[in-house]
């Protein structure tokens, strides 16, 4: 389902254009950015957006997102689970008894029309467990079409959580545990995802669960009318090493918790709460982006790390209403963006000023507030 918001690109006053591309620039030499008289109609900006459409996150089953499967087939932990998930025929949903699922190959393969959830719909109750770091997994794969997964917990894969490959549309990700996981712990890979949805979920790190700083919670590449939304992600900054996991050391930096990039389009970020994690929200991040709202968020962080909405080759994108929250001396940047064209940032809440890094155009930022850290 698609809206279209018209939002008024408004004349700029600008004072300091050009912005700063040292990102260790302090907050005073932001561009200070108002606005003043509207545009004509005919140049306004427009979104091409997927409607904001979870209020609150009540039980998967009666979830406008549940599909119900002409067969349920009912799995236990002293079953060969991965094996029963893996062939069941399209149109089965899989109903995981409570208890703990040791993974034993790099991945489970969810076909087209599957549904994975726990029978209880306690996602604490049913944990699929990896064997750590050491040895590639990456938990639960996607490779079909209106894949479900929901009501369950996975930790201790080495790459990822749930990974979505290219090609496949419609994955719904509700009320979910994801934790400890060594790079991703969703993963939407390239080649083409559409209309997918990760929402009510926690994801993050328990305290010394970080190896590396090749990580983040969600990173979704050539995505295309994505919901995340009433999310709680923390902790998502790696340990300083600059690793891939334990590999390729000093070449890489934490995060963001959430980047959508890579030619990804029509992409609605709300409602999620982010927590002492090193970079938070992304979009483009100079692969390119084009129409999304950012809505609604909360970002807290108290610890140093690096932007709290950062917006690189993005294009008609809608920041408003967002609460961002940098600890003092942690980075002047609240929201910054650059090499990037027809941005509305408004109504936000932010401990430093928005941050034009330079290369932009058709840029308008009002009626946001300062807040103490």
């Amino acid at each position: 389902m698609q809206k279209l918001y018209y939002i008024p690109m408004l004349a700029l006053l600008v004072t300091g254009c050009g912005g700063n591309s040292d990102s260790s620039s302090s907050a005073s030499s932001s561009s200070a950015l108002s606005s003043s008289s509207a545009l004509p109609l005919s140049e306004e900006i427009q979104f091409f957006l997927p409607e904001r459409t979870i209020a609150d996150c009540g039980a998967f089953g009666q979830s406008d997102f549940y599909r119900p499967r002409s067969t349920q087939l009912l799995v236990s932990a002293d079953q060969d689970w991965q094996n029963l998930i893996q062939t069941a025929p399209e149109d089965t949903e899989i109903l995981l008894q409570d208890g703990i699922y040791e993974l034993t190959r790099h991945s489970v393969q969810l076909k087209s029309n599957i549904t994975v959830r726990s029978a209880s719909g306690n996602r604490d109750a049913v944990q699929i467990k990896g064997v750590g770091y050491h040895t590639a997994a990456e938990g639960l794969s996607v490779v079909g079409d209106d894949v479900s997964i929901a009501d369950i917990s996975i930790s201790d894969m080495r790459d990822h959580a749930i990974a979505i490959m290219g090609g496949n549309d419609r994955t719904h990700i509700y009320n979910v545990n994801l934790y400890d996981i060594g790079t991703q712990h969703v993963k939407g890979n390239v080649g083409g995802i559409n209309n997918g949805l990760v929402a009510c979920s926690s994801i993050g790190y328990s305290d010394g669960g970080a190896v590396g700083d090749y990580n983040g919670a969600i990173d979704l590449h050539q995505a295309g009318g994505w919901q995340i939304a009433r999310n709680n992600i923390y902790n998502i900054t790696g340990d300083g090493s600059g690793c891939f996991v334990d590999v390729q050391c000093g070449t890489v930096i934490s995060g963001p918790a959430i980047l959508v990039w890579n030619q990804s389009s029509s992409v609605a970020i709300y409602d999620n709460t982010i927590v002492d994690s090193f970079r938070n929200i992304s979009l483009g991040l100079g692969r390119g982006f084009v129409g999304g709202i950012v809505a609604g968020n909360l970002i807290e962080q108290s610890q140093p790390g690096d932007a709290g909405i950062e917006l690189q080759t993005a294009t008609d994108v809608l920041v408003e209403d967002n609460t961002i929250i940098l600890g003092d001396g942690v980075y002047p940047g609240a929201i910054e963006f650059r090499e990037s064209s027809r941005i509305v940032v408004r109504n936000n809440q932010l401990t430093s000023t928005p941050w034009d890094r330079g290369n932009n155009s058709a840029i308008s930022v009002y009626e946001n507030t300062l807040v103490s850290p």
